[in-house]
């Protein structure tokens, strides 16, 4: 069996949760797998166990994207968010510079080259391409929704009073994409762009961008949208509160997937000592330059931990340099570091799939939201008493009640991991794709293990 993981975004966290998905396939069925996605993912793919290939495409993201995500990341206040929220949906993926959606034809022909029996991609992102692919080759597609919690899975979207935005942030978005939009206007009429060109780029865009109409026979009969993460949790300690749409069928939580490594520096580091480590991970798609870093360090060092920051930029890095109790990799395996025994504390930003390492290596986390569903998981690991969640400015309250309720919420989280364990969804997702799409007794093709670019 060949499956095919197919992602328009370079994003870890998009690519990672639909990894995990092709890991049970492999693991149940020994199938080889394609991770076709943009050359920006080099970096990331390179580290692939074996039985993974992966297949280029060209790089998708624009040329600035990377400062518009820092400014996003550095923004405060209502109203400089809902600009920064609004700049960043209208400029990250704006059509005239994302070439993601524009490599559909790419990513199609590669899979007529190299035929699969099954595609994994994200759902959050990029669906009705996807769809589009698989009915045009007449592949089944695996759809996975939401890497984490539920809540891009739950019945209208319903949001905890504590996480929904107030009546004052939904003006300030509503005036924000009011006053972007009429810019965008004025700009393509100052620069006398094309603007049938345009309308007609932003049209194809919204037909690969957003959810897939589940309602149609072809579809329905080609694609299946499956939840396997944290989300199992929500539903076992909290059913009266939760329903999935009647299209998500719930798999619980899958492991973390383990990357190649030949040596791992942070991994020797940790090993180094028995002295207690508090882990820093804040995500890979923004430099969240306005998390104070040293601070928290600082405060770490009072109470007897060593600190290891995992991030791609050095910025925050430099904050905290000096003395041998502090370590900085621009890159490793997140759930293998959480899976030593001294790292007893993880900082995150609440990234579902950071969320779901944290909780199957039973290590509780201080959750520093920064956008997204973010702040909903931060909740969430507040409410299931595995971790505090940083609301506003009081990073000093957070880390107090992080170190102090530290062995409280190992104790909870380690409840849980018996729980995901009990609830571990590898074999039943890949009997429930083999019945629904009728993949037994198809041809398995062999494992190729290089690496190519397809253009």
């Amino acid at each position: 069996m060949r499956v095919s993981v197919l992602s328009l975004v370079p994003d870890a966290g998009h690519l990672i949760s639909s990894l995990r998905v092709a890991e049970a396939f492999r693991s149940a069925e020994n199938a080889s797998v394609d991770v076709i996605a943009p050359n920006e993912a080099r970096p990331l793919l390179q580290r692939l166990p074996d039985g993974y290939s992966t297949v280029l495409f060209g790089e998708v993201m624009p040329p600035r994207y990377r400062s518009i995500l820092n400014d996003w990341a550095a923004s405060h206040g209502d109203w400089e968010r809902a600009v920064s929220d609004t700049r960043l949906e209208r400029q990250y993926f704006v059509p005239t510079s994302y070439n993601g959606w524009k490599s559909v034809h790419h990513v199609r022909a590669i899979l007529e080259a190299r035929p699969a029996d099954i595609l994994v991609a994200d759902d959050l992102l990029f669906s009705g391409a996807y769809a589009s692919i698989a009915l045009d080759l007449n592949l089944p597609l695996l759809l996975h929704r939401a890497c984490g919690s539920l809540f891009p899975a739950r019945r209208g979207n319903a949001l905890p009073r504590e996480v929904a935005p107030t009546p004052k942030q939904q003006a300030f978005r509503l005036l924000a994409r009011l006053l972007m939009r009429c810019r965008s206007k004025l700009g393509a009429i100052l620069a006398r762009e094309d603007e049938l060109l345009y309308r007609r780029q932003l049209s194809d865009l919204r037909m690969c961008w957003g959810s897939v109409d589940m309602s149609r026979s072809a579809t329905e009969k080609s694609v299946a949208r499956v939840c396997a993460g944290f989300g199992a949790i929500e539903l076992a300690t909290f059913p009266e509160h939760y329903s999935l749409e009647d299209s998500v069928v719930h798999f619980g939580p899958l492991p973390s997937f383990e990357w190649k490594f030949d040596r791992c520096a942070a991994l020797e580091w940790i090993r180094s000592s028995d002295q207690p480590v508090l882990l820093i991970s804040l995500g890979s798609m923004a430099a969240s330059h306005r998390i104070p870093v040293a601070s928290i360090v600082d405060f770490a060092r009072t109470r007897g931990f060593r600190c290891l920051l995992l991030s791609s930029e050095g910025g925050e890095a430099s904050q905290a340099t000096g003395g041998p109790d502090f370590f900085h990799a621009f890159w490793a395996d997140q759930s293998k570091l959480l899976g030593e025994p001294q790292v007893q504390l993880f900082v995150t930003h609440a990234g579902s799939g950071a969320l779901q390492d944290a909780l199957w290596s039973a290590v509780p986390v201080l959750c520093i939201p920064t956008g997204w569903d973010q702040p909903y998981n931060a909740w969430l690991a507040e409410k299931l008493g595995v971790g505090v969640w940083m609301k506003g400015d009081s990073l000093s309250r957070a880390l107090d009640a992080s170190f102090s309720l530290r062995t409280k919420m190992q104790q909870r989280m380690s409840e849980l991991r018996m729980l995901a364990a009990d609830l571990c969804g590898r074999s039943a997702l890949v009997e429930f794709a083999k019945e629904r799409f009728g993949l037994a007794g198809r041809a398995t093709w062999g494992v190729d293990s290089e690496t190519s670019d397809g253009e």
